[in-house]
């Protein structure tokens, strides 16, 4: 009987290695701005036209949820959130601005800052008032 012998095939490593993406420039906190409008109406006041504070809150996590999936590109959870110290409460027909964007970029955390104004339009002109400013990580 004859013998047989088997070769291992023989793999370059180029062929091993798949060719890798480049790695994306580091983004600025520009890149990562949302501002969202939104009209204060009847469903979201409440019995005094003032709007309801629990809106508010889930508007401004809905921001900065956006902000921080805009910046990172991944899906992102609110951890926490700082303090919130109203100064004006919306009225029914202001219309609320919020403005978020991220100020700090750990290795697997975010922060995000966040600022909401509320604007009244008047036959006088424009009238915009401070509601609050947070911090959410």
């Amino acid at each position: 009987l004859g013998m047989m012998f088997w070769r291992q095939p023989q793999l370059s490593l180029s062929a091993t290695l798949a060719p890798q993406p480049p790695k994306p420039a580091p983004r600025t906190p520009a890149e990562g701005r949302v501002v969202m409008l939104e009209p204060v109406t009847n469903a979201l006041t409440t019995h005094s036209d003032s709007m309801d504070v629990g809106h508010l809150l889930r508007l401004m996590d809905i921001a900065t949820c956006a902000s921080a999936e805009l910046f990172t590109g991944h899906n992102c959870v609110t951890v926490a959130m700082s303090d919130v110290a109203m100064d004006y409460t919306p009225k029914l027909m202001d219309v609320v601005e919020l403005v978020a964007e991220p100020v700090l970029a750990g290795r697997t955390s975010l922060e995000i800052d966040i600022t909401v104004t509320a604007d009244r339009y008047l036959a006088s002109g424009l009238s915009r008032r401070g509601v609050c400013t947070a911090h959410f990580t």
